[in-house]
């Protein structure tokens, strides 16, 4: 859930921002007063209203929250502290709304948008149709009081014919002069074990002072800047790993962001050791809309409490041109600045990005307002430039490359870097990231861009050699993923996934509940190889596509982020929908303390003998069934065997069998088994003329070895068999069956595989 319990001063005078968690009442009628006190005062318990993130409404499909449909008027609530009202002149007030609205500060009406004059109920219409999602803003006098204050806003449909209503909210303070506010930030930079930057942005010049410590009443320990700016960046270290501190931000006279639950960094684990992980991957969310928004609620939803140790934008995160005011707002301002303050961001270049950034000159709004770690500050070989770079957190090492401005060529500097950086590192987990996927057929096609040409031809066998594990990309706006690749950088067409997979699972979801989770093997021919490519451009927006590349095992155009988890040797994916529904994800398993050979339980009922194979997975045998007497029902006979049977068994006879199998009704086969007598056996089965002997089900297949059938019948469908599936016969005979009054074998409706030795023998 999105809280948005922010100081005033905490963001450029920001008081409420998109997307904030709001208290609604929608059941169809005005909120009752309590003892005289109404709905729009501080006062008032809304202990039982809903609550949820803007934008809130229904009938446009782009809500973050959808309320009742039922309602003609809804109304919200939302309360806030406010420590130096004094600090501001005006209030800015940014409304969306569908189709009129009337707003309260502190009980008292601040603003009235196509509403009539008069008293306002319930059943006050607007005064015309809005258009969908309309926008209105309006500055008046501050009048927010010391601690808490309470905002309340109803918002009307024109007619009761009308099909949707629509409602989002901001409100900032304009600064009093001379006053410093922060306006964008604080957000964190270049993580290690025992440092953290901590950067920020004020409205004018001022001294820096961070003021920490590990818990949020004793900040004592302080770092100071005295040169004045308005760009403020403080390099904090000698502090624990793995540890978290509680900040706030003042200059030498006035405190700008307060000590709360929310404010506070953790530093990353020291090298090495395996620490759980937990990383939001963000692909082109540079559009700072309610799609946007939507996406990041879904994941503080899913996220709720727990801490995230990094967000990654895999570029374009500021639509059109990167400028730096795209950034504000797609990025700082009503977008992410709740996460920002706590967790750690990295970033590569996108194009979009690129298009107001220089990577040789590492000049422009996205250089100017990253800090990344191109001396090999945070792990890793030293880059010399911001464009690419890498880090460590734990045991997982991240490459960062720039797939846009920087050369891509075999042999050039980055690719040398990568190399010298995967050659150094002896991180258990290896983790790439690029804009540009080198498998894509979304919005971008892989088999014609050059950029994602070239990152797949050139980097990818780089990557292979050295066992990277994952790559994530952006682009394409969709999300793909692939299965678990290897050896394959030609075009779509050339893709072979008896070639191109690896592993037992490599072929298949990778999803562990499936039995399907991909194992990358620490020994035998396929070791330390396979990687999942994964492309989620859709944090901002989508676009329509083929998706139809065939190393993706899934792929999808609908709005998303992904959340990586690593945790030992398992690293688990999940793609979040902008509804918070998860539609894939996938586990990938590095064991490389297994012993090959070793006893092991593969959680399949199905198999027997389960022991770890070549490639660290733990497979059985198919488990053959054993038929130990002639009778029709109960343990040991054929019709219990088959019932207890798993697809894909192969089900035998004991010499204990020595007499015909007399069956009353036929048996159904409703999965793939083969019945198969021993050389010398002789195994019949029979109806006596009374049943039918089999019935196989559609999709299920039947093999008959060394069987003899004797004296099934049934008036319509029938003789021995009828047969729906797949029925395969090898030293099969067929004696005395009938269709009525008919000789024959069996009935056919699907395929029938003859091999060598089957006879039929009917009588007339």
């Amino acid at each position: 859930m999105l809280v948005c319990f922010l100081f005033i001063n905490s963001l450029v005078g920001q008081i409420v921002y998109y997307g904030c968690d709001w208290k609604y009442y929608d059941l169809g009628m005005a909120p009752p007063n309590q003892s005289g006190v109404t709905w729009k005062q501080a006062a008032y318990n809304d202990v039982s209203w809903t609550s949820g993130p803007a934008e809130l409404g229904y009938g446009d499909g782009d809500e973050a929250t959808v309320i009742s449909s039922a309602t003609l008027t809804a109304y919200y609530r939302y309360a806030f502290n406010v420590d130096d009202p004094a600090d501001f002149s005006n209030l800015m007030l940014q409304l969306t709304y569908d189709d009129g609205a009337v707003v309260y500060l502190n009980g008292v009406e601040i603003w009235r948008v196509n509403m009539p004059n008069g008293n306002i109920t319930y059943n006050t219409f607007a005064s015309t149709n809005s258009s969908d999602n309309a926008q209105a803003s309006l500055t008046i006098t501050n009048t927010l009081v010391s601690g808490s204050n309470l905002l309340a806003v109803e918002i009307h449909q024109r007619s009761a014919s009308s099909t949707d209503l629509s409602f989002n909210f901001t409100m900032s303070g304009v600064p009093a002069s001379g006053v410093a506010v922060v306006t964008r930030g604080p957000y964190l930079q270049q993580a290690t074990d025992t440092s953290m930057i901590v950067r920020w942005r004020t409205n004018i010049a001022t001294t820096s002072t961070i003021d920490y410590g590990t818990t949020q009443a004793s900040l004592n320990y302080s770092k100071t800047e005295t040169t004045s700016t308005i760009e403020h960046s403080i390099f904090i270290n000698s502090l624990n790993a793995n540890t978290t501190y509680y900040y706030q931000i003042r200059t030498t006279t006035d405190t700008l962001i307060f000590p709360s639950s929310s404010t506070y960094f953790k530093t990353y684990p020291t090298p090495g050791t395996a620490t759980p992980l937990t990383a939001w991957f963000i692909g082109d969310c540079g559009t700072g809309n309610n799609d946007a928004r939507n996406v990041r609620n879904a994941y503080y939803n899913y996220i709720g409490t727990n801490h995230t140790d990094m967000m990654l934008f895999l570029g374009d995160n500021a639509y059109v041109d990167g400028l730096d005011s795209e950034y504000q707002t797609a990025i700082f301002q009503n977008m992410y600045g709740q996460k920002l303050r706590n967790t750690v961001a990295w970033s590569c270049l996108g194009n979009h990005d690129g298009h107001s950034a220089n990577s040789s000159t590492q000049t422009g709004p996205y250089y100017d307002l990253f800090t990344f770690p191109k001396m090999g500050e945070c792990g890793g070989v030293a880059s010399g430039t911001e464009a690419y770079y890498s880090f460590d957190f734990g045991n997982v090492h991240f490459i960062i490359l720039d797939s846009y401005e920087t050369d891509r060529s075999v042999g050039g500097p980055m690719y040398n870097w990568c190399e010298d950086d995967l050659q150094s590192t002896a991180a258990y987990w290896i983790i790439a990231l690029w804009h540009h996927p080198p498998y894509s057929k979304g919005s971008h096609d892989s088999d014609s861009a050059t950029e994602l040409k070239q990152m797949r031809q050139n980097f990818l066998p780089l990557f292979e050699d050295y066992g990277v594990d994952a790559v994530l990309s952006g682009h394409s706006h969709s999300y793909e993923r692939t299965f678990l690749l290897n050896g394959h950088y030609g075009l779509s067409t050339t893709f072979n996934p008896v070639i191109h997979t690896v592993g037992v699972t490599g072929d298949e979801s990778g999803q562990l509940e499936n039995n399907e989770a991909y194992y990358k093997a620490p020994l035998g021919p396929q070791d330390g190889k396979g990687a999942v490519y994964v492309v989620t451009g859709s944090a901002g927006k989508i676009e329509t596509a083929p998706i139809n590349h065939p190393a993706m095992y899934f792929d999808e155009i609908n709005l998303g982020s992904c959340a990586l988890k690593i945790n030992g040797d398992t690293l688990a994916l999940k793609f979040i929908r902008q509804t918070g529904v998860i539609d894939d994800h996938f586990t990938l398993v590095k064991d490389n303390d297994c012993v090959i050979g070793m006893s092991c339980n593969d959680n399949d009922s199905c198999t027997i003998n389960d022991v770890i194979d070549n490639f660290c997975y733990c497979r059985g045998e198919e488990n053959h069934r054993y038929v130990s007497n002639a009778n029709d029902v109960g343990a040991g006979s054929l019709r219990d065997a088959v019932t207890h049977a798993c697809s894909g068994d192969t089900i035998q006879f004991l010499s204990s069998v020595t007499d015909t199998i007399r069956l009353t009704s036929d048996i159904i086969i409703n999965k793939s088994l083969v019945l198969q007598a021993f050389t010398n056996q002789n195994i019949v089965i029979s109806g006596q003329l009374q049943t039918r002997i089999f019935k196989v089900e559609a999709a299920s297949q039947l093999t008959l070895s060394r069987i003899t059938l004797f004296g099934g019948k049934e008036p319509t469908e029938g003789g021995a068999i009828l047969n729906n599936g797949t029925l395969i016969l090898e030293n099969a005979n067929f004696q005395n069956n009938w269709q009525g009054a008919v000789p024959r074998a069996w009935t056919n409706h699907s395929l029938v595989s003859m091999k060598v030795g089957t006879t039929y023998l009917r009588l007339y």
